[in-house]
């Protein structure tokens, strides 16, 4: 509901309307016209469009709080499901690591098994039949073999071995040779 002053031309002079007295729910504006004729506008704002505004902006209010919860919960158990991720993946690395710690704890025993067996004596000529022992160690791992080696004929040899290492690993060998 506007009142507008009445316009005024060069010659006219301008006539005082009586305008309603502002209050809580009135805004007064004094603008001027292209003519620098001064206009007064009145606005009333009803108790209708304060009740609107307050019910959107309300309503603006609720619908942020459910996107906020929305987004923390979604939030939430994102970093759930990547911490699940992370304990998973880590025990995984952590399985191999494992895995490949005993593989090389049980090359290195194999290998001190071998040294330990390679290291029994060896019949001499002259003799029938020896009974000997070896040790080996290599990396972080030992092993001790016990073995016998005898002449066949004059011109044969046999080799049997038997060996155990600190893996709890236990091996055997055999082998003949023949002198020419």
């Amino acid at each position: 509901k506007l009142a507008v002053a009445p316009t005024l031309t060069e010659q006219s002079t301008v006539e005082k309307t009586p305008i309603r007295a502002a209050n809580s729910s009135t805004v007064q504006e004094v603008t001027s016209t292209p003519a620098q004729q001064p206009v007064v506008k009145q606005e009333v704002r009803s108790t209708y469009y304060d009740k609107q505004i307050t019910a959107l902006n309300a309503a603006a209010e609720q619908d942020h709080a459910e996107v906020l919860a929305e987004s923390h919960s979604r939030a939430v158990g994102d970093a759930n499901t990547l911490s699940q991720a992370n304990d998973y993946t880590n025990k995984k690395f952590s399985d191999l690591k494992s895995e490949v710690d005993d593989n090389k704890d049980q090359a290195n025993a194999g290998t001190a098994s071998a040294l330990a067996a390679v290291g029994i004596p060896q019949v001499e000529a002259g003799s029938d039949f020896m009974v000997g022992a070896g040790a080996g160690t290599y990396g972080n791992q030992s092993a001790i073999a016990v073995g016998v080696s005898g002449h066949i004929t004059a011109k044969t040899v046999t080799k049997l071995a038997v060996t155990g290492d600190t893996n709890n690993g236990v091996g055997a060998s055999a082998g003949i040779g023949w002198n020419f």
